[in-house]
């Protein structure tokens, strides 16, 4: 800050003291000196005073000036409520945050007991399915042998020991899917592709469904009841 007064008298000069009240506890002396220098002034209200002398005799008028000091930009209310709102925003971020991460936890902990389930549930079929087999595969056997064995004797217990075979059969294919689903599962399962008679295996379902439709039936009539039903198959 600067400042000056007028001495019109010869071979005299002005001296000068300030002192900036609120900050300054004392007057300082500057001499001859017409400026005042601060740096370190906190945001607020001031008056900054000078008074002028001549030889150590000072004058009881004293110069004031108003002085108003602004907060810096990052110090103003507005900044505050700023960094309040950013301060809510980030626990709120960190929250939400913390949040998924527990979500996201608990939902792979989740997967990881549904895998070990679904692994369970395919080690269960696999097994049952092999345990199957083998009393399966004796059922059809005998069944087949039987069968053979009543041909042309006896027609009637021919034809459902023939019968007991075929649905054996279908159950073991039943058993081999529910294996290929488990091979599936594991991705190891491997496609052979080959022909199939569509004939055969509908006469298998025909003649299932005959025996089903025919079970309350007089076995005289069966055969009646079944070419009636699926047409005859001659």
């Amino acid at each position: 800050m600067n400042f000056s007064a007028l001495e019109f008298r010869q071979g005299l000069h002005q001296e000068y003291a300030y002192k900036m009240e609120g900050f300054d506890q004392d007057w300082i002396y500057i001499g001859q000196e017409r400026s005042a220098t601060f740096t370190n002034l906190n945001p607020g209200r001031y008056t900054f005073k000078v008074k002028t002398g001549v030889n150590n005799e000072w004058r009881n008028d004293i110069a004031q000036i108003k002085v108003t000091i602004l907060p810096a930009p990052w110090k103003t209310p507005g900044a505050y409520a700023l960094y309040v709102l950013l301060a809510v925003a980030l626990m709120v971020l960190l929250a939400n945050t913390k949040i998924k991460q527990v979500e996201l936890a608990s939902e792979r902990q989740i997967n990881r007991e549904l895998k070990n389930l679904n692994n369970i549930k395919d080690s269960f079929l696999a097994n049952t399915s092999h345990e199957l087999r083998t009393p399966l595969n004796g059922i059809i056997g005998i069944a087949e042998n039987l069968s053979e064995h009543f041909a042309g004797r006896d027609e009637y217990a021919s034809h459902h020991l023939h019968l007991i075979a075929s649905s054996g059969k279908r159950l073991a294919n039943l058993i081999n899917d529910i294996l290929d689903y488990s091979k599936l599962a594991n991705r190891n399962l491997e496609l052979y592709q080959k022909p199939i008679d569509m004939r055969v295996i509908t006469e298998t379902v025909f003649h299932s469904a005959c025996a089903a439709g025919s079970a309350q039936t007089d076995p005289a009539d069966q055969r009646f009841y079944c070419r009636h039903a699926f047409g005859d198959g001659r």
